[in-house]
C-alpha cells in the first residue's frame, strides 16, 4: 500500500489546488466586481448576476492554466519528498547521462518510441473508433492552451512532474517490499491508469515500464526525465508527417529499430554499479 502512496497523494494535491485556485477566483472575481458596482451605484440584481457569471467564467484555456498551477505545486512538494526519501543513497553524478553519445542515444531512443507508437495508433484506429473518440477528447484538452504554455507543460512540467512521482517515489517505496521487476510493472501500471483513458494509459504503461528500467540502470530519475522529454517533445514533430498507411508502417519499423538499437546501446552505455560509489560533491543529482 505505501508504494501507491505516491500517486494517491499526487491525485490529492493536484485536486486540493485546484478546489483552492477555482474558489480563489471566483471569490476575488466577485469582490471586485461587488465594489466596481458599488461604486457605480449599481444595485440591478439580474445585471450583476450576469456579470458576475460572466468575469468568473472558467474558460477551457483558464482551466488549463490552473492544471499547470497544480501540477507545479505538485511538482514542488514531491521534489522535496524525493530528496527526502534518496537523503542516504549513493547519487550518481550528471555527467554520467550528459555525454554527447548518450544525449544523442536518447533522443534516438526517444524519437523512436514516438515514431513506433504513433505508427501503431494510427493503424488501429479505424478498428476501435469508440475508444479513440475518448482520446482524441482528451487530447483535445491537452492541447487546447496556448502553444507556448502546452509546449512547457507537457514537454517539461509533465516529464518532471511524473517522473518523480513514479520512477522517483513510487518504485523506490515499492521496491521496499517486493523485487524490482514486479515494483516496475506496479509503477507502469498506476502510471497508465493514472492517464485515465484505455488508449493514453496502454502506451503509457509501456513507456513507463522501460522508463523505470532506465532509472535503474542509471541510478537516478535523471534519465527517465530526459527520455520522458525527448518522448513527449517529439510529439510535436510527428504532426508534420503525412498521412497515408504506408507511412504509419514505415514510422512502426524505423520507431522499432530505433528503439532496440537504441536502448541495447544505452545498456552497454551504462556505468557499472561499482562506479556510483564515490565521495558525494556538488556534481550529483540529489
Amino acid at each position: 500500500m505505501a508504494g501507491l502512496s505516491p500517486a494517491l497523494v499526487a491525485i490529492g494535491i493536484q485536486a486540493l489546488v485546484m478546489a483552492i485556485i477555482v474558489f480563489s477566483y471566483t471569490f476575488i472575481g466577485g469582490l471586485v466586481l461587488g465594489y466596481e458596482f458599488a461604486s457605480m451605484g449599481i444595485t440591478d440584481n439580474d445585471i450583476i448576476y450576469k456579470e458576475l457569471a460572466k468575469m468568473t467564467e472558467i474558460t477551457p484555456e483558464t482551466q488549463y492554466v490552473f492544471a499547470v498551477i497544480a501540477s507545479v505545486v505538485c511538482g514542488v512538494v514531491f521534489f522535496f519528498w524525493y530528496r527526502r526519501v534518496t537523503k542516504y543513497e549513493i547519487k550518481i553524478r550528471l555527467n554520467s547521462v550528459f555525454k554527447f553519445k548518450k544525449i544523442g542515444l536518447f533522443i534516438s531512443l526517444g524519437i523512436g518510441c514516438q515514431l513506433l507508437l504513433s505508427g501503431i495508433m494510427n493503424i488501429i484506429q479505424p478498428f476501435l473508433e469508440e475508444l479513440f473518440k475518448e482520446y482524441s477528447s482528451v487530447m483535445e484538452t491537452l492541447f487546447s492552451g496556448k502553444l507556448g504554455l502546452v509546449i512547457l507543460y507537457t514537454v517539461i512540467i509533465a516529464p518532471i512532474v511524473e517522473e518523480l512521482i513514479f520512477r522517483g517515489l513510487m518504485l523506490k517505496l515499492t521496491q521496499r517490499s517486493v523485487s524490482f521487476m514486479a515494483a516496475n510493472f506496479m509503477q507502469a501500471l498506476v502510471f497508465g491508469i493514472y492517464h485515465g483513458n484505455l488508449i493514453q494509459g496502454t502506451y503509457a504503461f509501456g513507456l513507463g515500464f522501460l522508463l523505470g528500467l532506465l532509472a535503474r540502470k542509471f541510478k537516478s530519475i535523471i534519465a527517465p526525465i530526459l527520455l520522458h522529454i525527448i518522448v513527449n517533445g517529439s510529439a510535436f514533430l510527428i504532426g508534420f508527417l503525412p498521412s497515408h498507411q504506408l507511412v504509419y508502417f514505415g514510422m512502426i519499423i524505423l520507431g522499432g529499430v530505433s528503439v532496440v538499437f537504441s536502448y541495447i546501446k544505452l545498456i552497454a552505455e551504462a556505468e557499472d554499479i561499482a562506479d556510483y560509489h564515490r565521495p558525494l560533491d556538488n556534481n550529483y543529482f540529489l
